[in-house]
């Protein structure tokens, strides 16, 4: 399972939550309650390498996000861009591409999983610019007690926002029970494209 494998490779990732700059923790608004959010490091601050060609599947973008993929030879390109002062996004510049996906996972750190309970949702947002329509999965991996769980929402990219929310209800989970959790976006057989990300946030809200 590809769930396995990104979370194998995230042994090695230093969450550092000083790096994640928008961190709000019980913003209560009109609608349900923000337990808390965490947007990646690329996202909101400038990297000290801001770009990296034919990345070896595995390899860090920053503290919290890391990039996946299934090439012998990824002829490929992540870069950090900016729209303006504090709007940063991750560039994806794919020239060919012979794999079966690409993966931006990102971590949820393990004092912020550790909240996770029934009743409680997990919202992912993002904002895309695509070259041409694209296939992605949006997925929650959670692993609950030693147990792996995948919650799942499909997606085409082309110029717009998106979001899913997972529920996470059906689960027992207690303030004993050892969780890891971590969202990938998964572009399925992406060949020749180019692909924006902006605004990339995980929130936790109160059933």
């Amino acid at each position: 399972m590809l769930g396995l494998d990104l979370h194998t490779g995230f042994e090695r990732m230093n969450i550092i939550m000083t790096h994640l700059r928008n961190t709000h923790f019980g913003h209560k608004g009109t609608g349900p309650e923000i337990i808390w959010q965490v947007r990646p490091q690329v996202f909101c601050q400038a990297l000290t390498d801001p770009a990296l060609s034919t990345p070896e599947t595995g390899s860090d973008i920053c503290d919290g996000l890391a990039l996946f993929h299934d090439a012998a030879d990824p002829l490929m390109r992540w870069s950090q861009i900016w729209r303006a002062p504090g709007e940063a996004g991750l560039r994806l510049t794919i020239y060919r591409f012979e794999g079966s996906f690409v993966s931006v996972a990102a971590r949820i750190p393990d004092s912020l999983a550790s909240k996770l309970r029934p009743g409680h949702q997990i919202s992912v947002s993002f904002t895309a610019r695509a070259s041409r329509p694209l296939a992605l999965d949006l997925r929650l991996n959670l692993e609950i007690a030693g147990r792996s769980e995948t919650l799942a929402a499909h997606r085409i990219l082309t110029d717009c926002a998106h979001s899913a929310s997972f529920d996470l209800r059906h689960f027992e989970i207690t303030g004993d029970t050892q969780v890891k959790a971590w969202c990938d976006l998964i572009l399925r057989n992406p060949g020749m494209a180019e692909v924006d990300f902006h605004d990339l946030s995980i929130t936790m809200h109160a059933g």
